[in-house]
């Protein structure tokens, strides 16, 4: 299980992480202690390992575990928890439930910070094939001080590493009515973290107009999607966890439903990912 952190070059934002222990929380016999990764495309820039030392939690930020130069190469953080000493038992016992953390955001100038709570993402096993991505109604505001983003994380481990550097994912303009005004095809690196300007995408069709929205579908590999919106002037900023349909659509719980549901989703896809 994974958590996973975004590395910002263009933006003065520092990530960490906030973990409880495990060891409290389901009554493990053994000690654990977490690994830090940074990574850039398919290749492992540096590792990290924390012990909890008897804390109840971790918080802790990349810049406390890496050097400036080692941050500047990575494009993409996971967090996960070292396994290798634990029982075969304390194995099993820490894998009987979903476990949450917080990706910590803070202004590197400022020292502001913002945190948003999400599940740690389950491994893949070898031969897994990913299907595509929907993330659905992204809503901003944009005005001259203020700005969102779309910020996806995607993750795929080098032992499922695939022939090709980058992957296509579609994005949609919608205008408040639901009308697309633009698609284009987004050509994104595996084991990155990308930035989608409203302001700059809306730019192309006249600028954003309250309530417009911007879709994803496609890509191949574990996303975590968020909106970031920032204000300019005081470096104030927020972070949301922008959830996929299957979180919000009772009905995609349902196997013939969901068939259903994600063939009408992406029936408009104009070009093969």
């Amino acid at each position: 299980m994974k958590l996973l952190l975004p590395i910002f070059h263009s933006l003065p934002i520092q990530t960490g992480f906030g973990l409880r222990n495990p060891k409290l929380l389901r009554s493990l016999r053994g000690e654990i202690s977490v690994s830090v990764k940074i990574w850039k495309d398919f290749q492992l820039v540096a590792e990290s390992s924390v012990g909890f030392e008897n804390k109840q939690a971790l918080r802790i930020f990349l810049s406390d575990l890496f050097s400036t130069e080692q941050l500047a190469l990575a494009s993409l953080a996971t967090v996960e928890f070292d396994t290798e000493r634990l029982s075969a038992e304390d194995r099993a016992h820490l894998k009987t439930q979903a476990f949450e953390a917080q990706s910590l955001l803070r202004h590197a100038q400022t020292k502001l910070w913002t945190a948003v709570l999400f599940d740690l993402i389950p491994d893949k096993k070898a031969g897994h094939q990913y299907a595509p991505i929907l993330h659905c109604a992204h809503s901003g505001h944009v005005s001259p001080l203020h700005e969102t983003y779309a910020l996806l994380l995607n993750f795929r481990p080098p032992s499922l590493a695939v022939s090709q550097k980058n992957q296509k994912l579609h994005l949609q303009l919608k205008n408040p009515q639901g009308q697309l005004l633009k698609e284009e095809i987004l050509s994104i690196d595996f084991n990155s973290t990308s930035l989608v300007s409203f302001r700059e995408k809306f730019a192309s069709v006249g600028g954003f107009v309250p309530g417009s929205t911007i879709n994803f579908k496609g890509g191949e590999s574990q996303f975590a999607i968020f909106t970031l919106f920032m204000n300019s002037q005081s470096g104030a900023f927020g972070i949301e966890h922008s959830l996929a349909p299957f979180y919000y659509c009772s009905g995609l719980q349902i196997p013939n439903s969901r068939k259903t549901f994600y063939q009408n989703a992406f029936s408009d896809m104009k070009e093969s990912i």
